[in-house]
């Protein structure tokens, strides 16, 4: 199931149950008017509406976390690589050189937020949209 394909299914049962409580001033069995319901389940929608986009930001802040370790740990095989060669021991001076990453690919925040990178330890120390971890 897609993400959040419940959502429209939600509101257009919302949408026939507002056409069916306009066309009739019937009670349901609990006592509850059609007009009543049709409210209950705006209200409904709504709460859902407001979770499903407090979890979506909360997964990004995760991802976000996440693609920043992978930062490090491709930072770190960097200054191994480093010492091992005999070399200087430092850090690479950018974080978005594709020769870090096995894939090419420079991971970077899910919610389009800028990373700011320390050279001296090879970490994102912070994310314009998520902060500091």
């Amino acid at each position: 199931m897609k993400r959040n394909s419940w959502v429209p299914i939600l509101a257009a049962a919302l949408l026939v149950a507002t056409v069916l409580a306009a066309a009739s001033g019937c009670r349901q069995a609990d006592g509850r008017s059609d007009a009543e319901t049709v409210a209950r389940l705006k209200a409904e929608l709504a709460a859902a509406r407001s979770e499903a986009k407090r979890l979506r930001e909360r997964a990004e802040a995760l991802q976000c976390l996440t693609r920043r370790g992978i930062v490090r740990s491709a930072c770190m095989m960097y200054y191994a690589s480093m010492v091992a060669t005999g070399k200087a021991a430092s850090f690479p001076k950018t974080y978005a050189d594709r020769s870090l990453y096995a894939d090419g690919v420079v991971p970077s925040c899910p919610s389009g937020g800028t990373w700011t990178y320390d050279s001296t330890t090879g970490r994102i120390v912070e994310c314009s949209v998520h902060g500091r971890p």
